[in-house]
């Protein structure tokens, strides 16, 4: 999303709306597309969007912790 809103960036995949993917929004501020058939750019910190952590790990299949290994 970021890339693709820079100015003469060629994206060669698909941006659309997140309901075209999850049937279940797993972020708070879900991506939607203008009339215009733009998409406004988060602006909030880090990616930009509140992930919703307890709807993630109810729809996850499996979890794993990965942890650099110690000597």
């Amino acid at each position: 999303m970021h890339l693709a809103s820079l100015p003469n960036f060629r994206l060669p995949g698909d941006v659309s709306a997140s309901a075209r993917y999850f049937e279940t929004e797993i972020i708070g501020e879900p991506f939607t597309v203008e009339q215009d058939g733009t998409m406004r750019v988060p602006t909030k910190p880090g990616i930009g969007v509140t992930v919703l952590e307890d709807t993630v790990r109810k729809l996850a299949l499996e979890r794993k912790e990965l942890r650099p290994e110690r000597p």
